[in-house]
């Protein structure tokens, strides 16, 4: 290799490393990593779909629907029907959309495209108040809000396998994500927690507060490497670090930088 080609490759490594530092720091869980704006105000669950959110909104009337969004941008991508009379919970379990109406005391198996109800569901418990959803791969997991409070795990037919106690008071939004459930406990008076729980036996493993110490978030979705967020004190959705490994490098994360090689 000759002295000018070894100079120039020194160089563009240079630049390359005055670009993104040389001193990794380490995301924490819950930092902001980015935000998008909520379809519309009174935000429901987050759901992460084939590399898109699907969000409920659930009021005013004329703007109930599902939505999906671009992750990036916030646009929309697609209006989706909702199911029963009032949607709530979201989650994706790889070919079917699930939906809880709070109202109905229901959860909807449906078509993640047209809307389309394929089965409904009651809702566990006595008198439930059926919120977030999340998919592990094998159950559901619900949020139910009615006193005492409790976290559903449940099977493809929406038959109780196991509940636990809830974290707080008012469990809303619902994810699986990286092997933990994350719940948030909302707090109309502002700086609501999420929580991050161990689904083996309902035990608290970590909590933070809502980004921009919000109240009510809602929504909760996990894409297999963040958290999103969706605030309806705030009106926005919020792209979270999980705190699971994921290292930022001047706000690049490692895997995207090694895509930049």
């Amino acid at each position: 290799m000759r002295f000018r080609d070894m100079m120039l490759i020194a160089a563009m490594a240079v630049a390359t490393m005055s670009l993104v530092s040389v001193t990794p720091a380490r995301a924490e869980l819950g930092d902001v990593l980015h935000t998008i704006p909520c379809a519309g105000a009174n935000t429901g669950d987050l759901a992460w779909v084939e590399g898109t959110l699907y969000q409920v909104i659930f009021a005013p009337t004329e703007e109930r629907n599902i939505y999906q969004l671009d992750p990036a941008t916030g646009a929309v991508l697609a209006v989706i029907p909702y199911a029963g009379s009032s949607p709530q919970g979201l989650a994706y379990d790889g070919q079917y959309l699930w939906q809880s109406d709070v109202s109905g005391d229901a959860i909807f198996k449906m078509d993640p495209t047209t809307g389309a109800v394929i089965e409904q569901y009651p809702a566990p418990g006595d008198d439930p108040q059926a919120l977030g959803l999340g998919w592990d791969g094998a159950s559901l997991w619900l949020a139910d809000s009615r006193g005492p409070e409790k976290i559903w795990e449940l099977d493809t037919l929406c038959n109780p396998i196991q509940y636990y106690d809830a974290p707080g008071t008012s469990p809303y939004g619902l994810a699986y994500g990286a092997g933990y459930i994350w719940v948030s406990d909302n707090n109309l008076a502002g700086g609501a927690l999420i929580y991050q729980i161990d689904p083996a036996d309902g035990a608290i493993v970590d909590s933070f507060v809502c980004p921009d110490a919000g109240g009510s978030p809602n929504g909760i979705a996990h894409d297999g490497e963040f958290l999103w967020i969706a605030v309806n004190t705030t009106d926005l959705i919020y792209q979270v670090d999980d705190g699971l490994g994921v290292t930022a490098v001047s706000g690049v994360t490692w895997s995207r930088l090694k895509s930049l090689f």
